[in-house]
């Protein structure tokens, strides 16, 4: 096949990915900016688990999107803000290969490095004391918003 189109095939799909990401209000590289730039840089940053933010790589599941790792060391918002930051632009290679550029309009994935997860960042809540990373599954959003297929295909 032609790298023209297979190249035009990987666009409608990641289209239609971004789309899915959007509607389920899955948090882009740029919102996660955003939101963090309104909170105090020294409080600490956690996911819904407890464990904290790591590095960021290319999500397994979807390669050319992004994915924060989970790390046991504490992390600050402003230091987690800075790899944020330092991620838009920056390339990463995909699984299976493909250099891929990150944007401000990359979505979010939480997974180890090297795992498809399905979890991806659906908001980033500032509890006062801690400022938390929440998750949400991607079937489970699916659950509840899609509609119901009546018992096929389940």
């Amino acid at each position: 096949m032609s790298d023209i189109f297979i190249n035009g095939i990987h666009a409608m799909v990641s289209q239609k990915i971004n789309r899915e990401a959007s509607i389920r209000g899955q948090m882009t590289l740029g919102e996660i900016v955003i939101t963090l730039k309104q909170i105090d840089a020294e409080k600490p940053i956690r996911f819904q688990n407890g464990s904290y933010p790591g590095e960021y790589h290319s999500y397994r599941g979807y390669y050319e999107f992004i994915s924060i790792a989970t790390q046991a060391e504490k992390v600050t918002v402003g230091e987690f803000l800075s790899a944020t930051q330092s991620a838009i632009g920056e390339t990463y290679v995909g699984w299976k290969g493909g250099n891929f550029t990150m944007t401000k309009n990359t979505p979010v994935w939480i997974s180890r490095i090297g795992r498809a997860s399905g979890w991806y960042v659906s908001d980033v809540i500032d509890h006062g004391k801690y400022v938390e990373i929440a998750g949400m599954r991607e079937d489970e959003w699916a659950d509840k918003n899609m509609p119901s297929s009546g018992g096929v295909d389940q």
